[in-house]
Formats: C-alpha cells, sequence, structure tokens
C-alpha cells in the first residue's frame, strides 16, 4: 500500500493507473486502501493534496499567494481549494492560514460556504489525525 500512498501523491494519477501499476484490480486497490487508511483511494488523494496545502501553511514564509499555494498544491484553481479547504477544515483558507500560524483563533462559522457544508464543531479532523487512521466524526 506504501506504493500506492506514493503514486497517490500525485494529483493527476488516475486510480485506474494506480491499480494497473501495483498489480491489482480497482476493486481489490479500493479495498487496501480502505484497510489500511480507512478511505477509497481518490479520498486519499484529496487528503494528501489537502495535507500538502497545510505543510505549505505551516513551512517558514513572508506571505502565502493562495493562488499559486493552490496550483502547487495540486488544485485546479484558488475556488478548488477554498472548497476544499473549507470541506475538510471547516475553515477558509485565509483563516486556516492565520490559525495554523498563530495569529487567530478558529472562528466556527468562518468557512461555511452559502449551502453551510461546513461543521462547526470540526475544526479539522483531516490536519491532526495521521493518514493511518480514518478520522472520528465524533
Amino acid at each position: 500500500m506504501s506504493r500506492a500512498a506514493t503514486l497517490l501523491h500525485d494529483p493527476s494519477a488516475r486510480t485506474d493507473a494506480v491499480a494497473d501499476e501495483i498489480g491489482l484490480s480497482e476493486r481489490q486497490l479500493r479495498r487496501r486502501c480502505h484497510a489500511a487508511a480507512g478511505y477509497g483511494p481518490k479520498t486519499l488523494q484529496r487528503v494528501l493534496r489537502f495535507q500538502r496545502f497545510v505543510r505549505m501553511l505551516d513551512a517558514p514564509a513572508q506571505q502565502l499567494d493562495l493562488a499559486s499555494a493552490a496550483a502547487r498544491a495540486g488544485y485546479a484553481d484558488q475556488a478548488h481549494l477554498t472548497r476544499e479547504c473549507a470541506a475538510l477544515s471547516g475553515l477558509t483558507p485565509a483563516t486556516l492560514a492565520s490559525v495554523r500560524r498563530g495569529a487567530a483563533k478558529p472562528d466556527p462559522g468562518a468557512g461555511r460556504g452559502q449551502r453551510g457544508r461546513a461543521q462547526a464543531s470540526a475544526v479539522s479532523a483531516i490536519m491532526a489525525v495521521p493518514i493511518s487512521r480514518k478520522p472520528s466524526l465524533a
């Protein structure tokens, strides 16, 4: 599974190509990903991409340009980053950057989109939980 996770780090990797590369069927890859990480391969790829963005936030940098950070992390555009950040952390990218750098406390209402998809209580299950465990929503 470590080879599959390495291949899934590439944002453009397709699950059928990853399965072929490691000699598994797509269904077997999905089963093994669920067993090892608690996610399917595409969700694992989504989490890895978000973790790549969070590592950029944690890196000592002067100013963070969200559009270029989105592109470097593997997002299609800044709007894609904003949607994913709200879905996975409950915060907007700018608020998450402030929180990660210790400049602000999380506002439970921040990151809520028009549809209110983000949960106020879930500051971030994804950022705190290692990839080897599925986050609990408790």
